[in-house]
C-alpha cells in the first residue's frame, strides 16, 4: 500500500484496529460487503515507512477488486 492515507483507509475498510498494529507486526485481516460477508482476507505487515498485504494467490483478482471498489470513496 502507498499513499499517507494508507493507514486511514484500512483503518476505516477492514475488520482490524490498524492504528493499533505496531511497527514491524503484522496481523490477519479481512475486507467485509455490507451484508457482512467476508470479500477478502490476507496477512498486513506493518513496516516502520509502509503496509504490505499478503493474500493467498487463489483470491488475489478478488482482493484487488475488493480494495479498489472503495479506493476513491476513501
Amino acid at each position: 500500500f502507498e499513499g499517507s492515507d494508507v493507514e486511514s483507509f484500512l483503518q476505516n475498510q477492514s475488520t482490524y484496529a490498524v492504528n493499533k498494529l505496531e511497527t514491524d507486526s503484522f496481523q490477519l485481516i479481512s475486507f467485509l460487503d455490507s451484508q457482512g460477508r467476508v470479500e477478502a482476507y490476507g496477512w498486513l505487515l506493518k513496516n516502520r515507512n509502509e503496509f504490505k498485504f499478503l493474500v493467498p494467490g487463489l483470491i488475489k483478482d478478488q482482493t484487488m477488486t475488493r480494495l479498489n471498489k472503495f479506493l476513491i470513496s476513501e
